[in-house]
């Protein structure tokens, strides 16, 4: 009686101290339903676009460092991780520098904020205890399951009502469930407003279906299905690249037990689903017309010349020409390209510190694969995403990017288990 009294007064005391490393699973679901949610819109505070993963982001910050400086969290965060935080550091300050010189300096600073509240996120998961992976990547495929489920709903409806939508072109751009791009092309948006990012945001829920293989498929379906109703383009590129070098990876690391067959045989049936889906509904082949030729007439070529252009005349190699620079050269547009974004705007020291971060990563990740084993291959998956997602997408500053890196980055850090430490010290002076 007398060790359970003690036990049961210094329980309260250890389940606070694990509140941190709760806290870096929740931001993480919380952020992941927010990247689903963008349609509700965001909240306009001068020139800055407030959205929710935003607010997310800076509640868990002030309850994460507040928090920790009253509990006494104490992480010993492994050198590596501790290496990554200073380098988003230093890019992040490279970004100040940056906004000095644009040519819209008041749009040039919002780009700052966005690059702070990025910073808190990677400073909550690396001063983070390591993170479970097995109850986080099954978690995300739940919620990842419901979301694909409602995606669905809302735009199944649209697929039957095709050649109505094609004629009226009031009904192509609704703001939830469907796109329908150049009035041929009934894309899946679900709430996240854009379809490539739906099935950006879905490629860690994706693959972890993949990983888990049968005991997950009924969760699995939704996510992948909606995925393919997306009709992104990017997405199959990426599928198909990132499967193949997932394999290369995994016969190199020889450590990782899952079958190679299963990461390649499972990408060729999900492109056989989407061109049996499109033989069902683009009877007139307009859609595949659309999806195959615009590749050549796409603005983002147009784009690509004018950037390379001003960087061939009129452009500081060092510094760039300034945050929001290539909206101001563009006329508001963006240059759907987050490469040439980083080169024009911050110049070659913004470039280099960007390769530096996203290397450093990845090579981090590969020796991980080693001691964490299968559950951390859907985050190099999205890792491999980021960087094909990169050259058709201006996404820099959408914490997507910075979580999916911190995240890795976390697994370096020792686990948190102070239940054992603590109560293992009462019993001996009990």
């Amino acid at each position: 009686m007398v060790l359970s009294k003690r036990v049961s007064r210094y329980r309260p005391q250890a389940d606070l101290r694990e509140l941190p490393a709760k806290l870096g699973g929740w931001l993480i679901l919380l952020l992941f339903v927010s990247f689903h949610l963008h349609a509700i819109g965001v909240l306009e505070v001068g020139e800055l676009s407030v959205a929710i993963w935003h607010v997310i982001a800076i509640i868990f910050s002030f309850v994460y460092f507040i928090g920790g400086i009253f509990l006494e969290n104490k992480t010993r965060v492994s050198r590596p991780a501790l290496g990554f935080f200073f380098l988003c550091t230093a890019f992040s300050l490279w970004i100040v520098v940056c906004a000095f010189s644009s040519p819209i300096p008041e749009r040039g600073f919002t780009m700052v904020a966005m690059q702070i509240i990025n910073l808190c996120v990677v400073a909550i998961l690396v001063f983070n205890p390591q993170i479970e992976l097995v109850t986080l990547n099954r978690r995300i495929l739940k919620l990842a399951a419901g979301i694909g489920v409602i995606a669905i709903a809302l735009y199944v409806p649209a697929i039957l009502r095709y050649e109505q939508i094609a004629l009226d072109q009031s009904l192509w751009l609704p703001s939830v469930g469907y796109y329908m791009e150049h009035g041929s092309v009934p894309r899946l948006i679900g709430l996240a407003k854009d379809p490539n990012f739906y099935s950006l945001w879905m490629s860690i829920p994706l693959m972890v279906g993949v990983i888990y293989g049968r005991r997950s498929v009924l969760l699995w379906l939704p996510v992948a299905l909606s995925v393919l109703m997306t009709l992104s383009r990017t997405f199959l590129v990426t599928l198909v690249f990132s499967s193949v070098l997932i394999v290369l990876t995994l016969s190199l690391v020889k450590v990782v037990k899952i079958s190679p067959t299963r990461l390649l045989i499972v990408p060729a049936i999900l492109i056989t689903i989407l061109f049996g889906y499109l033989s069902l509904i683009d009877i007139n082949q307009r859609i595949i017309y659309y999806r195959t030729v615009t590749i050549t007439s796409n603005p983002r070529m147009v784009y690509a010349d004018k950037i390379l252009q001003k960087i061939s005349e009129n452009w500081n190699p060092i510094t760039g020409s300034g945050l929001r620079s290539t909206q101001a050269l563009l006329g508001g547009d963006y240059s759907h390209s987050t490469y040439l974004d980083i080169l024009l705007e911050t110049g070659l020291g913004g470039f280099l510190l960007w390769l530096v971060i996203y290397g450093f990563v990845g090579v981090v990740s590969l020796l991980q694969l080693r001691k964490v084993g299968l559950e951390l291959i859907p985050w190099y998956y999205a890792l491999i995403s980021i960087a094909f997602y990169f050259v058709s997408f201006s996404l820099l500053y959408h914490p997507f990017v910075w979580m999916v890196m911190a995240l890795i980055m976390n697994q370096c850090n020792l686990p948190r288990t102070p239940c054992s430490v603590d109560y293992g010290r009462h019993r001996k002076r009990a």
